[in-house]
């Protein structure tokens, strides 16, 4: 038995989304700060373009 799920191609995406889909490819490093939160940094590229720098504060709640 299936579970009937399957995933969407880029063309139905498209569809439902009614605009473009974009690929994103990130590489990042977590750095615990203190318990306080987590830093991100690393590099994200889009659609293939150069891999540019990137960084992210996430509090720890």
């Amino acid at each position: 038995m299936t579970s009937g799920i399957r995933d969407l191609t880029i063309g139905e995406l498209d569809a439902v989304s009614g605009g473009t889909v974009h690929t994103e490819v990130r590489k990042t490093t977590l750095i615990d700060v203190n318990g306080k939160g987590i830093l991100a940094i690393g590099t994200v590229s889009i659609d293939g373009g150069p891999a540019m720098p990137s960084a992210e504060w996430i509090p720890l709640k």
